[in-house]
Order: structure tokens, then sequence, then C-alpha cells
């Protein structure tokens, strides 16, 4: 596949992430998104779970209230709620 071709399947996939991403974080509380990022289930996502959301890793320190190197439930609902 040529390189250019390449670039735009490229963002065509980023454009859908970021419009399914979104469309996810605006269900309800953010739950559903919260345990799917919480790979190891103990209630927190690292830095390392916040890989699979580029929105997630550009806001993770500021999410990060109390500075502990995670997001709890009620650190990430401020990311749904905008």
């Amino acid at each position: 596949m040529p390189a250019r071709q390449e670039r735009n399947m490229k963002n065509i996939m980023t454009a859908t992430v970021i419009a399914l991403s979104t469309a996810t974080l605006a269900q309800a509380d953010g739950t559903e998104l919260f345990q799917q990022l919480d790979a190891n289930n103990d209630q927190a996502i690292s830095l390392e779970e916040a890989q699979a959301s580029e929105a997630l890793v550009a806001q993770f320190e500021q999410l990060d209230a109390n500075k502990d190197g995670l997001i709890n439930a009620a650190e990430f609902t401020q990311l749904v709620k905008g």
C-alpha cells in the first residue's frame, strides 16, 4: 500500500476511534468504559492501562487528582462529565 493511502487509512481509523470513544464517554456515567480500561480489575486505571485511550493519556496527570499514579472511578468521572 502506498504511503499516502496508508496515512489516509490511519487518519480514518483514528477518527473512527475518537468518534467511538466520544460516544462511549457520553454513555451514562462512563462506568462501562472505566471497567473496560481497568484491565486488571483493581478499580483504578494505571498509566499503562490508559494507553488504550489517547484522550485519557493526554489528560492522565490532570485527572489524577490525588497524584497516586492511578485514576480511580471518581477521578474518571471528571473526564466523562467534561
